[in-house]
This record gives structure tokens, sequence and C-alpha cells, in this order.
């Protein structure tokens, strides 16, 4: 019991000795959940050597466990691919294929450890592998890997490729997909085929089935190839074809904000919103509109917007904890970012982004201690390259150097593409 209040007040040092001493006393005791606490505080001290080792030791005692494994991937496996060095992690993954070698999981997840690095030759490769091994997956498996594979492909400048496992899985499923034809319109947009890219674009968005997938599509598809201002004059030619398709509609209002046109992507998106019958369609409208006001740093719009929200659905733990950090994080508000969480936050304490955002605003009105508890729980729950830097910055504050030191290095593992806060980590880690 005390491990388990000192992890969450971020006394690691202490919970390793109380589990240590369950491993040395009464090893009966020191279940596979201690274990995979163990490796994850050997991880959080730095004391690298020793969380690989009991990672080895443990994948070798349950391997021919699959309920215990596929635990060890959710809660153990970031926690070890922001420790330890690129070169130890791989070979660790390479180890957990070789014990379980009917497995796609770990050539899986070694792929998408690559593509967060930027390294998209090897991460290609390595999916293309898992790509073989789940043929015979459920239809929801292979869209995730797809996704995954697809980006690494079109990363990798692969674009002939990718528009071959497009054209293959597109024949296999016997429907179009959003996803199939995005990746697609963005792999014939670099290869200079605009025209068929457009088209198929434009197809991709009709094919969706609800705002978030069209945005999501849009935006992690097609905009990494076309630049928006060049998509705004197709997708009003689309309009005049289907004047009343509100994804298309959709696709030119992220267009319109990602180009400064924010008046016309606004005025777009709350037309959008405001035709909705359903209370559900209209408050995702308005929190993509909230969301392109954030990506464009106007957090007082974003915040306005984010208000509308919370009033049609109070309870969306989702909108109050975005509303919540604008408030704490952008616009100095941290007293009313505190009314706005502590109405969700009971009913949300496995959600490492509300304990995160939590914490950050504890922080602010001086709650350190308190902070502590939230920003160290979020981490350990699901670390996130955001989550490890407002906890580095708080253990900066109480004067903890090395633990801030140690939080900062796995937050730029985690950090991706992410460009800002990247720089926001460097620059915290030049002052140590």
């Amino acid at each position: 019991l005390r491990s388990t209040v000192c992890i969450y007040m971020w006394q690691m040092d202490q919970a390793r000795k109380d589990l240590e001493d369950i491993k040395r006393i009464y090893p009966p005791a020191f279940t596979p959940e201690r274990q995979m606490r163990l490796i994850k505080i050997y991880c959080e001290l730095g004391r690298n050597t020793e969380a690989e080792q009991l990672a080895r030791d443990f994948v070798k005692r349950y391997a021919t466990n699959p309920n215990i494994m596929e635990i060890f991937r959710q809660k153990v496996l970031v926690s070890l691919s922001s420790s330890l060095e690129p070169r130890n992690f791989e070979e660790l993954l390479a180890w957990c294929a070789n014990l379980q070698h009917n497995s796609w999981i770990w050539s899986f997840e070694r792929g998408k450890y690559w593509l967060r690095r930027g390294q998209y030759d090897q991460a290609q490769d390595i999916l293309g592998k898992t790509w073989q091994l789940i043929q015979k997956a459920p239809t929801g498996t292979k869209m995730m890997v797809f996704n995954t594979y697809s980006e690494a492909l079109f990363r990798a400048k692969l674009y002939n490729k990718l528009i071959t496992l497009t054209n293959k899985l597109s024949k296999e499923i016997k429907q179009q997909s959003s996803w199939i034809l995005g990746w697609q319109s963005a792999a014939y947009y670099e290869l200079n085929n605009k025209s068929k890219a457009i088209k198929l674009f434009i197809a991709a968005i009709r094919a969706s089935k609800n705002p978030i997938l069209t945005w999501q599509v849009t935006e992690k598809t097609f905009l990494l190839a076309a630049k928006p201002e060049n998509i705004i004059p197709k997708l009003k030619e689309a309009l005049t074809k289907y004047p009343k398709d509100n994804n298309i509609k959709l696709s030119l209002a992220l267009c319109y904000m990602r180009t400064g046109q924010l008046d016309k992507g606004k005025d777009l998106y709350t037309k959008l919103a405001n035709e909705q019958k359903d209370k559900n369609a209209k408050t995702m409208y308005l929190y993509l509109l909230a969301q392109e006001f954030t990506n464009a740093h106007k957090y007082e719009q974003a915040a306005e917007v984010l208000q509308k929200i919370t009033k049609i659905e109070p309870n969306n733990i989702i909108f109050a904890n975005n509303l919540a950090y604008i408030l704490a994080e952008y616009l100095n508000k941290p007293a009313e970012a505190e009314k706005i969480i502590e109405k969700v936050i009971k009913k949300a304490m496995r959600n490492a982004d509300i304990l995160d955002t939590y914490g950050r605003i504890l922080e602010k009105l001086g709650k350190n201690q308190k902070a502590l508890a939230y920003l160290g729980s979020s981490v350990w729950l699901r670390e996130s390259a955001a989550n490890r830097y407002h906890l580095a910055l708080l253990l900066l504050k109480e004067g903890r150097k090395a633990e801030a030191s140690i939080q900062l290095e796995r937050a730029l593992k985690l950090v991706g593409s992410d460009k800002q806060l990247k720089q926001k980590i460097r620059e915290t880690m030049s002052k140590l």
C-alpha cells in the first residue's frame, strides 16, 4: 500500500525499496502487477539497465500468457521506449518477437517507435513485415496497422508503394474507405497527378460518416501533401456539384482556418453547427472550431467557443478539460479553470489528460504538493511528452533537478512531430 502512495506522490525511490523488499522477503507476493510497477519505477529513476533486465525476465516468464503480455505492452512498453537508448529498446522488442514469433504486436511496436523518431525508411520496412503478419486479422486491427504503415510509406516518400497497398486493400474490403482514399489522394498529389488526387480526396471526405473523421482525413492525409490554399478552389468547385455535402463544407472551413482566413472559417463552422438538429452533431462542429482556434493560437476565441459547448453539454469531460486547460495555460485564469475541472474530476480519475490539466491548474494556484500528486498520476497512468514536460516543470520548481532532467529527456523521446512542444522541452533543458 505504501509503495502505491509513494508512486502517486512521486517518491519513486521509496516505492522502489518497498517493492524490492516484497520481492526479497516474500517472492509469491511479487505479482505480475508489482513486477511491472518496479520496471516502470526503475525507468523513472533512470536505472535503465535494471529496468531492461527485469523486463526481459518478465517477458520470459509470461510469454505464453497473452493476457498478461497485453497488459505489459499497454502499461510498460511506452515507459521503456522513453527510457532505454534506441538500440537497447530495438533489441528488447526483437527479443520479445523471437519469444512470441507468431505475434504481430512486437513488430508493430517497433515500427511505431521508429516512425515517432522520424526514421521513416526503417519504420516502413518493419511495418511492412507487420502488415504481412496480420492478413487474417479482424478489419479493425488491419485498419489500425494500415494507417500507421501508410504514414510511414508516405513520410519515406514511397508513393508508388503506398498506392499499391491502398489499391490492394480497397479490392479486399470491397467498399469505399475514407482513410484508403485519403492516403491514395496524398500519394497521387506527390506524384504530380493532381487531378486524380483531388478526385480521390473529394471521394474520401464524401465517404466519411462523421465530422471528426472528415477533419482527421483532411488533416492527416491530404494536407500532408497539398497546401490548404491550393485546395480551397477545388473544394469550392466540388460544392457546385454537391451543394449540400457538409463534409466538403467542413474540409473547406478547415482550409480557411489553416490559411489564416479565420472569419470565413468561423462562419462556415458556425453555420454547419447551427444547421444541426442533433445536439452531439452541433457540438462536434463547434469543438472542431475550437480546435482550429487553438491551433492558430487564438485562445480567447477558442475559450469562447468551448464555453458555448459546455453550456450545451456540461458533463462532457473532454470539452471541460480543453476549456480548463486553455483558461489556465494561456489566459492566466487558473481559479476559473479549477471550478470547471472540479465538476468532472471525480468521474475522470483514470483519465490521464484530466489529471494533467488539474495538476497544471493546481501548480499555477501555488498548490504544488497536490499538483505533484495529479501530475504524477497522469504520467503513471499514460505517459506523453506533454505530461512528462509538465511534471518536469513542477519538479524544477521543487528543486528536484535530477528528476526533472530525466523527465525532460523522456519527454523529448516521446514528442514526435510537435515542433512547438519540442522547442519548449529543449529550452527548459538548456537552462538546467
